[in-house]
């Protein structure tokens, strides 16, 4: 809040911001913020890098397996740029002091590098056709487009009829992305069940589907055959 000319906090308006008694909190939680955020991908690059040689081994994939299975072995070490690229977007926007435009700049920097690593380096493991990888592209790119888009719906004037409509447009087209994003996840990840449930409605009635054959002619019965086979 702002009182007076002077920012105080919000918790307790009696204290100034950066003042003598609120200055030695800011220092420790930034120094917190900082070392939690920073201090454990880069523990986890460590450890990947120093069992890099050994990543194929059983005890190495049941413990840091989360870490870099699904990665091609050159880009073992992709999860740690994945949740060091979360901590650079949210840290301008947490840290105080910092503009708006210039927190929308950092996050097109980040964005576009992030785009042309993906695109340069495809780190994801090529099963389903590079699917993680066509996802995760799709994904950078309903990003990029959002940031785009919020400063441009932000400078519309909404009493103008023309750009009220262009606004509606860019909207619905940005919804299109993420929606779309949202689809290609579903389909991929219930896509073995919906094989499953086409399999079964092209098969013929009376046909048993197994896993390994194509199908297996169930054998009919007579009642009386029925009785005495089931009884």
């Amino acid at each position: 809040s702002n009182i007076f000319k002077h920012p105080r906090l919000r918790a307790d308006l009696s204290l100034y911001c950066f003042g003598e008694e609120h200055l030695p909190f800011y220092r420790v939680a930034l120094a917190g913020v900082f070392i939690w955020s920073l201090g454990i991908p880069l523990g986890w690059f460590l450890v990947l890098k120093r069992n890099r040689l050994y990543l194929h081994a059983p005890m190495v994939r049941s413990r840091f397996g989360f870490l870099f299975v699904g990665y091609e072995t050159a880009f073992y070490w992709w999860e740690v740029w994945t949740t060091l690229r979360k901590v650079l977007v949210e840290l301008p926007i947490v840290i105080p002091g910092i503009e708006m435009n210039v927190i929308y700049c950092l996050l097109l920097i980040i964005s576009v590098l992030s785009l042309s690593l993906q695109a340069h380096c495809e780190p994801f493991d090529n099963r389903a056709f590079k699917v993680c990888d066509k996802l995760e592209y799709h994904s950078l790119w309903s990003f990029f487009f959002t940031l785009i888009a919020i400063p441009l719906l932000a400078s519309l004037d909404p009493n103008d009829r023309v750009q009220r409509i262009g606004g509606f447009l860019l909207l619905y087209s940005v919804a299109t992305i993420h929606v779309t994003f949202l689809l290609r996840c579903a389909l991929w990840f219930f896509r073995p069940q919906l094989r499953k449930c086409w399999k079964r409605a092209q098969t013929p009635a009376g046909v048993r589907c197994c896993r390994w054959s194509c199908c297996v002619k169930r054998p009919k019965y007579t009642e009386e055959e029925r009785v005495f086979l089931f009884r």
